[in-house]
């Protein structure tokens, strides 16, 4: 076996050395009782503010607040389901995205002839003095 074989393979072998440690580091790491504890924490802490949630968004529904919004959240949804509402809501959109698509061009159009007359500056003769001909 040659010196550069060799070479190879020492490099090979601590390549996997390393990556052996590195597995035995991390797994380590992760058996740690701290880690253990904090994740122990944060589980109890989502289920703890899950139940709460869960708790006052089931209050705030039998509440007189909360069915009377749901009342207006279904009389919205029957308007919506109307067909002459449906025309009105994409006649509405139709024309913010024309006026968008509009505004657009415009500034497009600025930009791009802002472009032209920096390139037409550029490209003017220079007078011995370094001042540009108009």
């Amino acid at each position: 076996m040659s010196t550069e074989d060799r070479s190879e393979n020492n490099v090979h072998k601590e390549f996997n050395a390393l990556g052996k440690n590195l597995f035995k580091a991390i797994q380590s790491a992760w058996d740690r009782p701290e880690r253990k504890s904090i994740e122990n924490e944060i589980v109890k802490g989502l289920d703890n503010l899950s139940s709460v949630i869960k708790k006052e968004a089931e209050n705030f529904s039998d509440s007189k607040t909360g069915q009377k919004m749901k009342a207006e959240i279904d009389q919205f949804g029957e308007k919506i389901k109307k067909e002459e509402t449906q025309q009105k809501f994409r006649k509405g959109v139709i024309d913010i995205l024309k006026n968008a698509n509009s505004e657009l061009e415009k500034a497009i159009e600025k930009l791009s002839t802002e472009e032209v007359e920096e390139t037409q500056e550029d490209n003017l003769p220079v007078n011995p003095d370094g001042a540009k001909n108009d």
